[in-house]
């Protein structure tokens, strides 16, 4: 934060401004902030800039914003939020009716955490709408991506539309639970050596002439090819167990080789030989997939173990 040493006076400041702004024009500031923000009566702010009146008006928090929103009776209970930047808006004489975050929002609820680059707070309805490639989690770890994501902080619910769900207990281990135990040639997280460099990879090939990114996409559902081209790889690879599932869907395929996306590959040996024969199935066809994966992205997968002889 810039001006580190004012940051104390800064919240103390906010703090109170929050609370007061109905005293300096003809309000209730904290009656304001109760009801726009459900439980929580109290803020704490860190910018590199701050903008606001003296009336106790806060106009705008940028160059990185944090605030945390708190319970004057349960301190314990707080709402931490971030962005790049947040804009308030005051109608003439009233209170703030809306907060605007941009740029890499967060918002660390207590019962879900939602990231976006765009979140309108509606602070009268209390409902925060988030876009911009919106991702909400639960405290128990299940992730959704929308188009839209819409969080009613009032009853405590919320809605996804255009809903992708890279993961999901559905039953069963799937591809990469106890399959990949069995089955060597199915990959792990710590096979994968360079997340970034395979994702970048894949996409860059996705809509090329044949080329194995485009073979690895082709292997994938319309919800999974729309979100390894298009989610940010950032965002991606932090659900790598899910990333790992659809992987090892694409090297149980037996529609992934396509002799024209590998050529000029260089292929190894036991590949070669595991191409040549035909009907290839269980453990051989995950094995050659295997191999032409890690041929196609020389150094960012881990050598598979020999298949047995």
């Amino acid at each position: 934060m810039k001006h580190a040493g004012a940051a104390g006076i800064l919240i103390l400041m906010l703090a109170a401004a929050f609370q007061a702004y109905g005293q300096a024009a003809a309000g209730a500031a904290a009656e304001t902030a109760t009801t726009a923000t459900g439980d929580y009566d109290r803020i704490q702010v860190e910018a590199g800039l701050f903008k606001g009146g003296l009336d106790g008006t806060i106009e705008s928090l940028t160059e990185g914003a944090k605030i945390v929103l708190f319970s004057s009776k349960d301190p314990s209970k707080r709402l931490p939020i971030s962005a790049n930047e947040i804009h308030f808006v005051w109608p003439a004489g009233g209170d703030p009716t809306n907060m605007i975050l941009t740029g890499r929002v967060v918002v660390d609820h207590p019962q879900i955490l939602v990231k976006s680059e765009k979140a309108d707070w509606d602070m009268v309805k209390d409902i925060l709408t988030f876009t911009g490639e919106p991702i909400i989690k639960t405290p128990k770890g299940q992730e959704s991506r929308g188009q839209r994501i819409v969080v009613n902080m009032a009853d405590k619910t919320f809605q996804v539309y255009g809903v992708v769900i890279p993961e999901m207990q559905w039953g069963g281990s799937g591809f990469g639970g106890t399959a990949a135990a069995t089955d060597p040639s199915l990959l792990r997280e710590q096979d994968v050596l360079d997340w970034v460099g395979l994702l970048n990879g894949v996409r860059a090939e996705a809509a090329a002439p044949p080329s194995p990114g485009k073979q690895v996409v082709a292997q994938l559902d319309q919800s999974a090819q729309k979100m390894i081209t298009s989610v940010p790889v950032e965002t991606l690879v932090e659900n790598k167990a899910g990333l790992i599932k659809q992987i090892n869907k694409v090297l149980a395929s037996p529609k992934f080789y396509d002799k024209a996306a590998w050529n000029g590959k260089q292929l190894d040996k036991q590949t070669q030989d595991l191409l040549a024969k035909t009907g290839l199935a269980g453990a051989d066809l995950t094995r050659a997939n295997r191999g032409l994966l890690e041929s196609a992205y020389p150094g960012m997968i881990a050598p598979g173990k020999p298949a047995a002889q």
